[in-house]
């Protein structure tokens, strides 16, 4: 809550630092960086300890993940029009001021929210509550639920295990994810970043109607990662009385949706390199939207797989996935500046079949190396601690004693 706080006040000094230069700003641009370095790793803490176990053991994930990221392509919807519809009525700044107003007043909502410990563990968890059930808000009904057959770390009391991390950083089904992060941020963050430079520069549409084109994309992304989401949890093809038909199944379905993201995502930005510059059409915006709708379909792909092979451990797997994605977020404005230095149609047609080609390859190294079910590591139990014995194996699934 606290690194929010930092970059929202951030955001709200960076008009005032602007003419001083780049080293003035550098240090609020590193304060924001720093919030956004703990969104994935929350995302997975988050899978790991306040989802009920009987969901990600029957495999459904999918709308799990889907609602928890929703506040993504939610932002976006918000941001786009109110960041153009600001600088063109009351000048850039007021698009920093406003956005790191809300973004403090959201901060504060969390903490209000979230830090809504039971009175026996206010002092000792003073911020605020990392587990359901220290939250005062959490019922017994609703505890029970979470930590039903759940790892004991859930429990009051219980102990976290420690990280395997020379058994994650030699796993290749995590790789594999590691790796489609990086093609999905390669070409997202392309989406993102240079989408209204292409629709005004290159297309010569006004910089008002890029804007309000801009929420486009998210909508649609939001409303095809519902679906999908919904599609992919009741989506069954096998008989799921065996486990192993059950795990086959999964594994077809997050090559599938990962593979309608990426390639997906690859194939419709393709034509954008042959639209015709100062054109009235509407196909630039139609094919934008469509590649970054497809995106969120990644959901139900390599964001899924994390909960699915890491479980306990997914929050250090989405940390090193925070990672990965700003080394994208680095060499995007990097590659875009070398194919297309002077903005033409003739280089993004360059821009747009590079990109391509990233997304095939990194969805390929995915689909080839990815699991669906819990690492080994995941079932690992420290020598003599008795404390995490039932850290994945629900209960329904274990042998009675004879």
């Amino acid at each position: 809550m606290r690194l929010f706080n930092f970059t929202g006040t951030a955001t709200l000094l960076m008009p005032h630092l602007a003419p001083s230069g780049l080293l003035a700003i550098l240090p609020m641009r590193l304060m924001q960086g720093s919030a956004v370095a703990a969104v994935m790793p929350m995302i997975g803490f988050i899978a790991a300890h306040w989802a009920p176990l009987a969901e990600m053991v029957r495999l459904l994930a999918g709308n799990f993940m889907t609602m928890l990221t929703a506040g993504i392509q939610i932002a976006q919807i918000v941001t786009m029009p109110l960041s153009g519809e600001l600088c063109v009525s009351a000048g850039w700044q007021w698009s920093y001021y406003v956005h790191g107003t809300y973004s403090i007043c959201i901060a504060l909502a969390f903490f209000a929210i979230f830090r809504q410990n039971k009175e026996e563990d206010r002092l000792k968890h003073y911020i605020f509550s990392d587990s359901p059930e220290q939250h005062r808000r959490v019922s017994p009904q609703e505890l029970a639920l979470i930590t039903k057959n759940g790892p004991t770390s859930r429990r009051k009391g219980g102990k976290r295990p420690p990280v395997p991390y020379r058994e994650i950083f030699s796993d290749p089904a995590v790789w594999a994810i590691w790796v489609a992060f990086f093609g999905n941020s390669f070409g997202y963050q392309m989406i993102l970043q240079f989408m209204p430079t292409f629709l005004n520069k290159v297309l010569a549409i006004p910089i008002e109607r890029t804007g309000f084109f801009a929420i486009l994309p998210p909508i649609a992304q939001l409303c095809l990662k519902v679906v999908g989401g919904i599609t992919n949890d009741k989506l069954t093809c096998v008989n799921l009385i065996h486990e192993e038909k059950k795990v086959w199944q999964e594994l077809a379905k997050l090559r599938l949706f990962n593979t309608l993201a990426m390639v997906g995502c690859g194939f419709f930005l393709l034509p954008l390199g042959f639209q015709t510059p100062g054109s009235e059409s509407l196909l630039p915006i139609a094919f934008f939207t469509a590649s970054v709708a497809s995106m969120g379909l990644i959901t139900c792909g390599s964001i899924k797989s994390v909960t699915l092979i890491s479980r306990q451990y997914s929050h250090f797997v989405m940390a090193i996935v925070q990672f990965v994605v700003c080394i994208g977020y680095l060499l995007v404005p990097l590659f875009v500046s070398t194919l297309a230095p002077t903005n033409s149609i003739y280089e993004w047609r360059f821009v747009f079949g590079g990109v391509c080609i990233v997304l095939i390859c990194t969805n390929a190294v995915f689909c080839y190396w990815c699991q669906a079910e819990p690492a080994e590591w995941t079932k690992s139990i420290p020598r003599g601690d008795e404390s995490i014995r039932e850290l994945v194996t629900p209960a329904e699934d274990s042998t009675p004693p004879a």
